[in-house]
């Protein structure tokens, strides 16, 4: 117990913020942690792919950063807990983590056939989908490049979200699929 508490006060945000987020991953048998703003788009992808029973958890998005994330499943995986807890980070980390304790890592799979969001959770949907949403950077000594408004994230997340079309979030099934193997553990 006292190396969870340490893991966490040094580098989760707040003890408080710590237990409050152990007190909902309680509440569930599996529950799904991730980085950043991703949850809405993860919890749609679940719902899409009919994934049930199982909690995306929300309201801890702003100290929930790829770091704050690998220290708060380091958290996860020493203390004591009987639920499920699946962390989910974009494809652009290179932890190298193992599951252990009721505590799964699972890092999205990088989709090389967008080149405009080539990293975040943004680069999990089909490029056809960036029309509004790219900008054209030309450096004066050459070749435009083309790439995603990082500006508009929350934009891009309501246009999709708004779709409601599985053929968007096809490259979730990855994590579906892991979701639900976990849950017959």
């Amino acid at each position: 117990k006292q190396a969870a508490l340490s893991i966490l006060t040094e580098g989760f945000a707040t003890l408080d913020e710590g237990v409050r987020l152990f007190d909902q991953v309680a509440k569930n048998k599996i529950s799904i942690i991730t980085e950043g703003n991703n949850t809405n788009l993860i919890k749609k992808a679940c719902e899409l792919y009919d994934c049930q029973d199982l909690e995306i958890i929300s309201g801890f998005e702003s100290v929930s950063g790829k770091g704050q994330l690998k220290v708060l499943f380091d958290f996860f995986a020493r203390a004591t807990h009987k639920s499920k807890v699946v962390f989910v980070w974009d494809s652009d980390v290179n932890h190298s983590l193992v599951a252990t304790n009721n505590t799964y890592p699972h890092i999205l799979n990088s989709n090389p056939n967008n080149s405009i969001a080539r990293s975040g959770i943004e680069n999990m949907f089909p490029e056809e989908l960036f029309g509004d949403f790219k900008k054209t950077i030309t450096p004066s000594a050459g070749a435009t490049k083309v790439e995603f408004d990082e500006t508009r994230k929350k934009d891009f997340e309501a246009y999709v979200l708004t779709r409601n079309s599985k053929d968007d979030f096809a490259n979730f099934k990855a994590l579906v699929e892991f979701v639900n193997a976990i849950k017959d553990l």
